[in-house]
């Protein structure tokens, strides 16, 4: 329990910080589980169903989440392709 202790008075020292980063990984785990959520917009209502205005909003919506994802998980993924 010692070591949490300092770990938890180091934090209260750096409180922006340490909130800053907090919210940085809501923001990133949001992200994440948004994509397939929005995929799964995309195919169902959109494609099935042959709407273009779905298609349209949710790819744009894709596009401006895609850069949110963590930067490590987007290289991994290239690798796998073999695109950089």
């Amino acid at each position: 329990m010692k070591p949490l202790g300092k770990v938890l008075r180091y934090l209260r020292k750096h409180g922006l910080i340490t909130l800053g980063a907090y919210v940085s990984l809501l923001l990133a785990t949001s992200a994440n589980l948004a994509s397939p959520r929005l995929l799964q917009v995309l195919i169902d209502r959109g494609i099935s169903a042959g709407d273009m205005r779905t298609i349209v909003v949710m790819a744009l919506i894709l596009v401006g989440v895609a850069p949110r994802l963590p930067k490590s998980r987007r290289l991994r993924k290239s690798a796998q392709t073999g695109a950089v």
